[in-house]
């Protein structure tokens, strides 16, 4: 019987993979086993699903985890967990597997909210996943293509709308690379790329609220030069929905894009003991422990901390969490956490990006190399640099349709 200390990692996202890419990196006391449980056998690069959904290939968001950990003393299985017992350090896998632990890192993230709206998941497109994307370019794939072959009216109205709706981070990158992806690709089949709106919703009275005026305004008028109509106290609700007169009288069809909403992943909920903050991530303490329950973590989306819900933000934390629980291991006390402001980058388009950091802003090119260099210094990270090269070459590069079946 194996009497090792087993180190059990709940996600293979962002915090997951960096904490047990650092735990297999550490001299680790009493040689424990390291365990990573994630419900996908791939890892998906979650900022770059945007390029996916506008023809860009995939293979920059879809890398094997085996890969990732090749020849390091991790072990991956694939496994949906369903729930815990933490008083027992038993989880319970979706298969009927129990897992025994010793320590516990849940990294499962968030997943998409509809935020209950009659109708609004079966009619709107999500950009959470691979899925998510590879569904939405195979639809505009087919969108443009429609257009394209349709012919202007006497009337002045669109052939067809794109509404995406969320003014954040997300949804600004969707709504501009959608604008220039349109432009490009009608135009380069010979078709009248001014027949597709796109239109940004917004509830409240500002697109990105949490970023610097000043930053705001250029990429508004970023926005505008991409003829994206800007749309703000535009609530949505089941009514416009199911209305047929979504904007302004339009009459085009509609397809509806969802970057609105999410919510830390349900497994949370499911797992008796833990206590929540009002957004639903769980109250942690000053080493990022759930709260009451020693040596079981929360990192990234789902922990209640500042800058939850960051991509940075989940990699500071999987770094933090590999170094406590290497100190607990030698019985030394930890570090207590303190959280990192991320660098804020938002591209607009391909070519054209915003950096924000604490001194200075980044606009335009200069901006969009400073994502392409994070994206490039993520992968090999977690790659080797020949294969890192190569993954993140293939985000440069559009395939136009990555068509799927029976997704």
């Amino acid at each position: 019987m194996d009497k090792r200390k087993t180190i059990l990692i709940v996600g293979g996202g962002f915090g997951g993979v960096r904490c047990a890419l650092d735990l297999a990196k550490l001299r680790l006391v009493g040689n424990p086993r390291v365990v990573l449980l994630s419900d996908k056998p791939h890892f998906e690069h979650i900022p770059s699903l945007y390029k996916v959904a506008t023809g860009c290939s995939p293979l920059e968001v879809c890398i094997p985890l085996r890969e990732i950990f090749a020849r390091r003393k991790i072990e991956v299985c694939t496994e949906t967990v369903d729930g815990a017992h933490l008083s027992e350090k038993i989880l319970i896998g979706k298969s009927g597997m129990h897992y025994a632990y010793d320590f516990l890192v849940l990294a499962v993230g968030s997943e998409t909210t509809f935020f209950s709206i009659p109708g609004l998941d079966k009619n709107a497109f999500a950009l959470k996943t691979l899925t998510d994307a590879l569904r939405l370019n195979w639809h505009l794939t087919e969108l443009f293509e429609q257009v394209r072959k349709s012919q202007k009216t006497v009337q002045i109205v669109p052939a067809a709308q794109i509404v995406v709706i969320g003014g954040g981070y997300s949804g600004v990158e969707l709504a501009g690379e959608i604008a220039a992806y349109a432009r490009k690709y009608i135009e380069r089949h010979g078709g009248d790329s001014s027949l597709i709106t796109v239109n940004l919703i917004q509830a409240s009275p500002r697109i990105l609220e949490t970023v610097p005026k000043r930053v705001r305004d250029r990429i508004v008028r970023r926005l505008n030069r991409l003829h994206v109509n800007i749309n703000v106290n535009r609530p949505i609700g089941k009514d416009d929905i199911e209305s047929d007169d979504f904007f302004r009288g339009a009459i085009a069809p509609k397809t509806l894009i969802w970057t609105a909403g999410i919510s830390p992943n349900a497994l949370y909920k499911r797992i008796e003991g833990l206590s929540f903050d009002k957004d639903g991530r769980v109250l942690v303490d000053r080493f990022l422990q759930a709260r009451g329950h020693r040596n079981v973590f929360v990192i990234g989306d789902g922990a209640s901390t500042r800058w939850s819900g960051m991509a940075q933000t989940a990699l500071h934390d999987g770094r933090y969490v590999a170094r406590a629980i290497l100190d607990r291991l030698y019985l030394r006390r930890s570090s207590e956490y303190r959280p990192r402001k991320p660098v804020s980058v938002i591209p607009v388009g391909y070519g054209w990006a915003a950096a924000v950091f604490s001194w200075m802003t980044l606009y335009g090119f200069f901006g969009w190399c400073v994502r392409e260099a994070a994206d490039l210094h993520f992968f090999l990270s977690i790659l080797s640099p020949l294969r890192a090269l190569r993954v993140w070459r293939s985000g440069l590069q559009k395939v136009e349709s990555n068509k799927i079946n029976n997704m």
